[in-house]
């Protein structure tokens, strides 16, 4: 993490004691595709579980998903993906 230090609002948020949860949830139940880098492993989804049982209460499934790729920064392949 300290080659990809968190930076702009969600550094902020992460400073303040927040985490995403609360926006995964106000995104519900509009589908979602999380473009994960080199420090979006797996423990990321802690917070789009959240997010699929909201969907899960508002009766929608399979709303939530999430790509990784080894780089921190989104290349033609991950572009492709999205």
């Amino acid at each position: 993490m300290a080659a990809n230090p968190r930076t702009g609002p969600y550094a902020r948020l992460v400073k303040e004691g927040h985490d995403l949860t609360d926006l995964h949830a106000l995104i519900c139940p509009r589908p979602f595709l999380v473009s994960g880098g080199s420090e979006d492993g797996p423990e990321r989804w802690k917070a789009l579980n959240h997010a699929s049982a909201v969907n899960d209460r508002l009766g929608f499934k399979h709303r939530v998903g999430m790509t990784n790729r080894a780089a921190h920064s989104p290349d033609e392949k991950a572009n492709a993906v999205v």
